[in-house]
């Protein structure tokens, strides 16, 4: 039979690696779209603080000109109303300003996601190294094919004995670089076999530090940014005990979970 790519698994390899370069590449957008978002609140939120502070320069300006007298309680509402947004201004830029350094971390725990689609070309080449290095061995097997057939046509032929004494070392020849082809196949064949599973497994170990340094910073900054926000609104009035509720709900669930963990 002729010489054909009968490695099943690297097959489904090849094809795996096509379809992980498309997630991938789909993978990095979204990431960088997710990112984007996350500037674009944090710049929201940082112009939303800034005329917060702006409306209460406002506010004391307009109080200190209403002075006393008759306009004595709505100059004190004034200064009150101007104290409250500009707390509401300070909370929301220092928010603005976590949402930045958060998304600088964010950023850089994603680097592995666009360094491996940055690689995946190079997968590709390598797939195709082994492609070509088959279709070399097909080629010369071919043409040693063809110089054999020749070769025994002319052999009937006495008259044609100088031609078939050329032909007999062309079919050496083509017989040694068909080894040669063959080798070189088996050569690739022997270091995909080693890098691609070393590629993957390297790329898996990556992915789980990077979900996790990911889920990490998210938590750390959902985290100081609702101190901020409860910090003011307890400073605005609201009462402490509005969190105890979901903060016992949260103690709640992770005993609920623990408990099903050391279930038997």
């Amino acid at each position: 039979g002729g010489v054909v790519e009968d490695d099943a698994a690297f097959l489904e390899e090849r094809d795996r690696v096509f379809r992980l370069e498309q997630e991938l590449a789909i993978a990095s957008l979204k990431a960088g779209r997710a990112l984007e978002c996350e500037e674009k609140f944090s710049d929201a939120m940082g112009e939303l603080g800034l005329e917060c502070v702006k409306l209460a320069k406002l506010e004391d300006g307009e109080a200190v000109k209403r002075g006393g007298g008759a306009y004595g309680e709505t100059a004190l509402l004034g200064r009150d109303t101007a104290l409250r947004a500009r707390k509401m201004g300070n909370a929301a830029v220092r928010v603005s300003r976590l949402t930045r350094a958060a998304v600088g971390q964010l950023s850089r725990t994603l680097q592995p996601l666009h360094e491996y689609l940055t690689m995946m070309p190079a997968v590709r080449r390598a797939v195709a190294d082994r492609s070509d290095a088959l279709l070399e061995w097909q080629r010369s097997a071919a043409e040693l094919e063809a110089k054999k057939a020749r070769l025994a046509r002319l052999e009937t032929d006495i008259t044609k004995m100088l031609k078939v004494d050329l032909l007999k070392r062309e079919v050496t020849e083509a017989r040694a670089a068909v080894e040669r082809a063959r080798g070189e196949y088996e050569t690739v064949k022997a270091r995909h076999g080693e890098e691609f599973p070393g590629l993957e497994k390297n790329r898996c170990a990556s992915f789980k530090r990077m979900w996790l340094a990911f889920a990490r910073t998210q938590a750390a900054h959902a985290e100081r940014a609702m101190q901020v926000w409860r910090a003011v609104a307890e400073d605005l009035g609201a009462s402490p005990e509005e969190w105890r509720g979901t903060e016992r709900g949260d103690a709640g669930e992770e005993a609920t979970r623990r408990a099903r963990g050391a279930s038997p």
